[in-house]
């Protein structure tokens, strides 16, 4: 596959037992396993990470560039704790790199070219804070830059800058976060691969950067380097960005998607080349959040049934064999999930029990089971 990009996130304290009716799932035989909880996760390309309800750091997969965020580490096939005894809210990934807001809203960064760094070719291993010492609300990653909305709601990017990706209305590449054009407040905001989509905080939808698969939404091809309000009309409660496309929870818990669906990944229950506005997810269900990959999709209802749809070459899509699906598919499980986190060839969930899942690609463990098996089913994120 020749994917150019992808993103993810979760959380933990320690259980010796799994909730009611969430038995473990494929553990492996030599390793003694206690059950970590999460409050958040993210899953990116090839690493994943997950913050407990003590607001500890873990993780895992993916890690010779540094972005497991301890000295020494390379890979990891179950949780490990992350350099530095720092408190997160939240935690982005990407494939190279990890970012992370403190309880305080400081952000810091680690991995290779770690973004926000006045010498962002330097590899870092451990969490290093982001230059400008603003007070952030989030922070994003997309595949060579980054995005965050501060505690007043302005957005601000950094890192590469090819098709206006940090929305400051030129090309110029930035080490250091730099004001996102236009002043507008932001609520919510989700960087893709190459293009940057936010929510206002009276639920419009503006995305920036590279169009050439209608990826901002707006009915053209023509990239953007300062937002441009998506087409439509719609009142959105939050947005995730992928690799050329991009999907929209609106407040009535409709999801619609627009941009590349060569896979099927926008939902529409067929596959074609892309679309330019935003158009709704077949099936009629009611979805209490959204998140994208590389090429798939996936959602959770407000009942708590995971769904997922677009390209299964990994079996991303949580479903017993690896064909693809234009059309959203229950995820093969009897677990209820409170949110789920599409990354670039995997998917995590976090259930209502706060135990995390994942499935897919696991060539260097991102999944967390103890294993670099890909796995076409949910499997539990274990703890050593």
């Amino acid at each position: 596959m020749n994917f150019r990009k992808t993103v993810l996130i979760f959380v933990l304290p320690l259980l010796t037992a799994c909730g009611e009716g969430e038995p473990l799932a494929s553990e492996p035989d030599d390793i003694e396993v206690t059950v970590g909880t999460f409050k958040f996760i993210s899953s990116g390309d090839l690493h994943t990470c997950g913050i407990n309800t003590d607001d500890v750091l873990y993780c895992w997969g993916y890690g010779r560039l540094g972005q497991l965020g301890e000295p020494g580490r390379s890979n990891s096939t179950t949780p490990q704790l992350v350099f530095g005894g720092l408190r997160f809210a939240s935690v982005t990934t990407d494939g190279v790199t990890t970012c992370g807001v403190t309880t305080g809203g400081a952000a810091y960064c680690w991995g290779y070219n770690a973004s926000g760094h006045e010498n962002p070719s330097i590899r870092n291993t451990t969490p290093r804070p982001v230059s400008g010492g603003l007070t952030f609300q989030l922070v994003s990653l997309g595949t060579d830059h980054a995005c965050g909305i501060t505690i007043g709601g302005l957005a601000y990017c950094w890192g590469d800058n090819l098709s206006g990706r940090l929305g400051t209305g030129t090309e110029v590449d930035s080490p250091t976060p730099v004001a996102v054009s236009g002043g507008l407040s932001f609520a919510s905001l989700s960087v893709g691969y190459d293009h940057t989509c936010a929510i206002t905080d009276s639920g419009e939808a503006y995305c920036w950067g590279w169009n050439s698969r209608g990826s901002l939404g707006n009915g053209t091809t023509t990239g953007s380097s300062v937002p441009v309000l998506v087409s439509g009309g719609l009142t959105f409660a939050s947005v995730s960005a992928g690799d050329g496309f991009a999907c929209g929870l609106t407040t009535g818990g409709e999801v619609y998607c627009w941009g590349w669906n060569n896979f099927g990944q926008l939902g529409l229950g067929v596959t074609t080349d892309y679309v330019t506005t935003p158009q709704a997810v077949v099936g009629e269900l009611t979805f209490a959040s959204v998140s994208v990959g590389a090429a798939h999709a996936c959602g959770v209802t407000t009942l708590g049934v995971a769904y997922c749809w677009g390209w299964n070459g990994k079996g991303q899509l949580g479903r017993a064999g690896f064909s693809d699906s234009p059309s959203p598919q229950s995820v093969s499980t009897e677990l209820r999930f409170a949110s789920l986190w599409a990354g670039g060839w995997q998917t995590c969930g976090l259930t209502t029990s706060d135990a995390a899942y994942c499935w897919g690609h696991n060539e260097y463990g991102q999944l967390g089971d103890g294993t670099v098996i890909d796995r076409a089913l949910p499997v539990l994120v274990l703890r050593q």
